[in-house]
């Protein structure tokens, strides 16, 4: 139980995910080493129930490359970067970037969670 004024420990956790481009996106394979699309991450807190959707890119290096080429204009949070396209490259990332927005109370971690991912909410008054 935390004292007044002490804020606990919070852990996002990764509640689900979905990608509009390829779907259901963990059993899509690519035809090419050239890859991107922009992943939904459902994440809320562990725990408790319900989430916000934060978006991220996903590029493979070849996918990266031809996209700057194409001036595609990259906004916000860095994207997940993989030498070679897996499903389970994209997760691992998914969770290092989770663990690294730990915190002491939701606050911190949502403002962690907006410095790694694109907020649904982002921009708006």
């Amino acid at each position: 139980m935390a004292s007044a004024g002490i804020e606990s420990r919070v852990e996002p956790e990764l509640k689900g995910f979905d990608c509009t481009d390829h779907h259901p996106i963990e059993e899509w394979r690519p035809a090419s080493d050239s890859v991107h699309f922009w992943l939904t991450l459902h994440i809320g807190v562990t725990g408790v129930d319900g989430s916000d959707l934060y978006k991220i890119a996903v590029f493979t290096t070849r996918g990266l490359a031809e996209s700057k080429q194409d001036t595609v204009n990259l906004r916000g949070p860095d994207p997940i970067v993989l030498e070679e396209y897996s499903w389970d490259g994209v997760l691992e990332e998914v969770h290092s970037r989770l663990v690294r927005c730990v915190g002491f109370g939701f606050s911190d971690v949502q403002e962690k969670l907006r410095g790694e991912f694109e907020w649904e909410y982002e921009g708006m008054a």
